[in-house]
């Protein structure tokens, strides 16, 4: 079944939809089912529900989260806020400013658009990719290809990093979590940590993350835990 939400700036989907949003800043939660959904432009909220969903934030600075279920999340164009949500999920961040989550079940995360090349003038890339202790096995495909990504971790603790020079990839050991991040070396200068329970951060947290970015995890906490 198709939905275009043209009047409505908040719509609650059944099961098995298509929906298209406006231009408009829409607020979609989806039910049980495999949904497809389309935000639109404009500063979009949508939630995946139960079930095998495609959902698109497109442009503007959206928040877009799978929820339950084997996802696949795009933000799109703008500064969003991105989660796949339980489930093995491909999460894209797109183009700009955005933090990244797979959330629990093993997952795939892109920050930008791989091989797109450098950005136009006036638009940035930088990706926070957020973990905490318990998200399970994650690959990172396209990290620091173009912009200044930031790996942050919100449990507090310690981590550990391996480089395997043979191939070029690293991994990253956070408690249970475990991230190869695909053809790039991982360093400690990549990684900041914010504890919630205390509210500490290291330096490299308030250094590197935008304000935006920075206002993004705090609003997400404990929708990200």
């Amino acid at each position: 079944m198709a939905i275009q939400s043209n009047q409505l700036n908040s719509t609650n989907i059944g099961q098995d939809n298509f929906v298209i949003g406006t231009s408009g800043a829409d607020q979609f939660t989806a039910g049980y089912g495999s949904d497809t959904i389309d935000a639109g432009n404009g500063d979009d909220t949508v939630y995946g529900g139960i079930g095998k969903d495609i959902v698109r934030g497109q442009n503007g600075n959206d928040y877009v989260n799978g929820d339950n279920g084997n996802d696949r999340v795009r933000g799109g164009e703008g500064n969003d806020a991105v989660f796949g949500g339980g489930g093995d999920d491909r999460v894209f961040g797109g183009w700009g400013d955005d933090i990244i989550a797979g959330n629990s079940g093993n997952d795939e995360l892109f920050g930008g658009r791989p091989n797109a090349g450098p950005l136009p003038d006036g638009m940035s890339d930088d990706d926070a990719f957020i973990f905490d202790q318990r998200d399970g096995n994650d690959i990172v495909w396209d990290f620091n290809k173009f912009g200044d990504d930031k790996v942050v971790l919100i449990d507090g603790g310690s981590y550990e990093i391996i480089y395997n020079a043979s191939n070029g990839h690293s991994k990253l050991i956070y408690g249970e979590t475990t991230v190869v991040f695909k053809n790039f070396e991982l360093t400690d200068d990549h990684v900041a940590t914010i504890d919630f329970s205390t509210g500490q951060m290291s330096p490299g947290a308030s250094d590197s993350l935008s304000d935006n970015q920075m206002q993004q995890i705090m609003d997400a906490d404990p929708l990200i835990m």
